[in-house]
């Protein structure tokens, strides 16, 4: 995709998932402690590969909610969290549904090819 002519954000996911950690209610101060330390080891990971590859043009929240099809067409919607960043990030959600969700693993190898900006990748 060509870059836009206006301004946008590089991907951080961390601001947010540290508001949203303070915001808790009803999860032991313990589970949330090893959320938030969880939370900075992924972090320095995340910054080096951003410091490696900072990748592109990416939706931010790449899901099959998301999507809108008719006749035979599909439109992606919902643009709030496009962003420039690692073009594996639009992979994530499409892998926690075959992780956590029960969405087959083929449908996931399917997706790979198609995600705008990324390589096809093996079943997650």
């Amino acid at each position: 995709m060509p870059r836009p002519d206006f301004p946008l954000p590089v991907l951080d996911p961390f601001p947010i998932m540290r508001r949203r950690l303070t915001l808790t209610h009803g999860v032991e101060r313990q589970d949330v402690e090893f959320l938030a330390e969880a939370c900075d080891r992924s972090e320095a990971a995340f910054r080096s590969i951003m410091a490696e590859d900072a990748g592109g043009l990416i939706h931010g929240d790449a899901h099959r909610g998301n999507l809108l099809a008719r006749d035979g067409q599909v439109l992606l919607i919902d643009y709030e969290a496009v962003a420039f960043g690692p073009r594996a990030w639009d992979l994530i959600p499409t892998a926690t549904a075959v992780d956590r969700f029960g969405l087959p693993p083929t449908d996931y190898t399917a997706f790979c090819p198609t995600a705008p900006n990324t390589a096809p990748s093996a079943t997650p």
